[in-house]
């Protein structure tokens, strides 16, 4: 995506120019000149690099997301960066937390208890956060997400088979 235009191309359309160490730029943009001490147009991931500014969405919504969320996935993290790493323990401790990792991070055998407003905490630059999470997959992310989606879909199945078995009259006692 282009911060400027926001035009957003599909990460296969400049595969080949990233595998050939070259910067991709926005195709939207670069047909006029650019002008003395305007940046070139290039073409960024739609995502958060380490030392860049979080987008103010995150500030306003932060509070009301940890209120509302049922469950919490973490995925590919170190948990070190402030103030997402944070979150996890942010949670009330009914709320599920499911770390899809290479690695365990936070802790499993400890919970740090937030006794401060949870604004200025989400908000804060204090130390990494302990927490817990209730469920650990570890492994290469992708992989381990494809493999959840390999038995969801086969639970699916599964439940379909069923509902049908329900619903025909083969499946009745007539």
């Amino acid at each position: 995506m282009y911060r400027r235009c926001h035009n957003q191309v599909p990460g296969e359309s400049i595969r080949e120019e990233v595998l050939a160490e070259k910067i991709p730029v926005c195709n939207v943009c670069c047909d006029r000149p650019v002008e003395q001490g305007e940046e070139k147009p290039i073409l960024k991931p739609d995502i958060v690099f380490f030392g860049e500014k979080l987008v103010n969405a995150f500030f306003d919504n932060v509070n009301a997301d940890i209120e509302n969320a049922d469950l919490m996935i973490v995925m590919g993290t170190s948990l070190k960066v402030a103030p997402v790493a944070r979150l996890p323990s942010l949670l009330d401790a009914k709320v599920p937390r499911i770390l899809i990792n290479r690695e365990v991070v936070g802790s499993s055998s400890q919970r740090y208890v937030v006794e401060h407003d949870k604004k200025s905490l989400a908000q804060s630059n204090l130390a990494v956060v302990l927490c817990r999470f209730d469920v650990e997959l570890l492994g290469n992310c992708d992989e381990v997400v494809k493999a959840l989606m390999d038995r969801l879909d086969d639970s699916r199945e599964d439940a379909e088979r069923d509902e049908s078995k329900i619903f025909s009259r083969e499946g009745t006692n007539r």
